[in-house]
């Protein structure tokens, strides 16, 4: 499972490999990582390439709570179903949300919310194209209760498929 090959990726190890590479982070900024898998699941892409959409999307959750007053909880979920033939990876975090203005330029290179030398807003475009090469989806959305939700669709793996 070379970076650049497509194999069957489970999603499993992939979102615990990302949390693993984020928990100083987590610890760091006293925020609460909840992780909810229902069962196991196979996608077909580049376990590296995955990955690397899984740490853009919670890296940019944290960053979105570390901002929050000390009293308002910091957390971020990552949750993993089945949605029919699709695996749909969920991402919340209790951040301030999107505002209407970014929604549009969400996945716009070059775009970004963050501060001078925090960011070079390709993480979401980089991601995008991605998901995009993999035949995938995403949408963002901001949360009643507060804060936002990315949504990444993937297909299933099906040795059936060609």
């Amino acid at each position: 499972k070379r970076y650049g090959k497509v194999a069957v990726v489970g999603l499993t190890s992939s979102v615990h490999g990302a949390a693993l590479l984020l928990q100083a982070e987590c610890e760091r900024l006293g925020v609460v990582l909840q992780i909810e898998i229902a069962e196991s699941l196979q996608i077909t892409g580049d376990a590296v390439r995955n990955e690397q959409v899984l740490i853009n999307l919670l890296r940019n959750a944290l960053d979105a709570v570390e901002d929050a007053e000390e009293f308002t909880p910091r957390r971020v979920a990552l949750s993993v179903v089945r949605d029919g033939e699709f695996a749909l990876i969920c991402v919340r975090d209790s951040g301030p949300g999107i505002p209407d203005e970014v929604a549009a330029q969400l996945f716009a290179p070059f775009f970004t919310t963050k501060p001078s030398g925090k960011g070079l807003g390709l993480g979401l475009a980089i991601s995008s194209s991605i998901v995009q090469a993999m035949r995938g989806q995403w949408s963002a959305h901001n949360l009643p209760e507060g804060g936002a939700e990315f949504q990444l669709r993937l297909a299933l793996y099906s040795p059936l498929a060609k």
